[in-house]
């Protein structure tokens, strides 16, 4: 009951009530939000992740947990898509493809970093950031081939986010000490992105279709169920043969890990349906789908993490 109250509740009911505003937003008013989602993409998000890798600056460089972490974050997305080839084959719908992609990639930014920052502090949130970058890269490089048959270089050379990684990455892996009124500048504006990018998700939710809530069940639960899985399995694994230990830092690496590979499915990958026009109908309730279970799943995630890891 002690972590119930004092460790999953506080990390979980902002973000969902967050969450439900931005959806009660979208219910009442018809919005742009390419405004917000260029601003927030392009400025906000990566000063927020700059700044929490710079403010580490006097701090050892965590290497090997990084390590694991990217390691960690592909075993995941390449280990439910083997959980997609068969289902696919059991179900015998062949069909479904677009299912590969909608599975495999995670909504490890706007949902993810928010509960790594609130559940486990700047330290999760930086495990968390590794986390979004390598699953983000591959989502917009292999996920845009899986969708659209596309595959541009320029397109991951484009995130900005990858830029603020690396140059945070630099100043505390060589110990660089900025300003303080720089890196006030930047974390007063990278305050702004995680609020912004969980209404943001909840306006996204406004508008769903049904229609295909066998597929949007069963694609949903394949992410979120199948990614605790893989994500449990890795960490026993990497436990089991001295990779992680249990220092704490060790313990943080596997909670972030368990929590950010139980995710719900990214919006990302239905942003790229709609544009490429490949089955956008059936991957948009699986983004919801997958959202809603994550109400109920999240708050167990995390209170077995807080409970089992110690």
């Amino acid at each position: 009951m002690d972590i119930l109250l004092n460790n999953v509740l506080p990390a979980i009911i902002p973000v969902f009530i967050i969450i439900t505003l931005g959806y009660l937003i979208g219910r009442k008013t018809d919005y742009d939000l390419s405004f917000a989602t260029d601003v927030t993409m392009y400025f906000t998000l990566p000063m927020l992740i700059f700044s929490a890798l710079a403010h580490k600056w006097d701090t050892p460089f965590l290497g090997q947990e990084f390590m694991v972490t990217g390691l960690g974050t592909l075993v995941i997305i390449f280990g439910t898509a083997g959980l997609v080839f068969f289902y696919l084959k059991m179900t015998n719908r062949a069909d479904l493809k677009i299912m590969y992609p909608t599975v495999m990639f995670i909504n490890a930014g706007n949902l993810a970093l928010s509960l790594d920052y609130f559940a486990f502090g700047y330290d999760g949130f930086l495990r968390g950031v590794l986390f979004q970058v390598v699953n983000t890269s591959l989502m917009y490089s292999l996920g845009l081939y899986l969708v659209g048959k596309h595959l541009s270089i320029k397109t991951i050379l484009k995130m900005p986010f990858i830029y603020a990684s690396i140059a945070g990455t630099l100043v505390w892996v060589f110990h660089i000490q900025l300003p303080e009124t720089v890196l006030r500048g930047v974390e007063f504006m990278g305050n702004a992105a995680l609020p912004v990018l969980v209404l943001m998700l909840g306006y996204s939710l406004k508008n769903i279709n049904f229609t295909n809530i066998s597929f949007a069940m069963g694609g949903g639960a394949l992410r979120i169920l199948g990614g605790l899985a893989i994500s449990s399995a890795f960490v026993f694994v990497m436990f089991q043969t001295g990779f992680i230990g249990d220092s704490e830092g060790d313990l943080l690496t596997m909670k972030v890990l368990i929590l950010n590979g139980s995710m719900p499915a990214a919006l990302g990958i239905y942003l790229l349906a709609q544009k490429y026009n490949q089955q956008p109908d059936l991957v948009a309730p699986t983004v919801f789908a997958s959202t809603l279970m994550g109400l109920a799943t999240i708050p167990l995630v995390l209170w077995g993490v807080n409970y089992f890891i110690v």
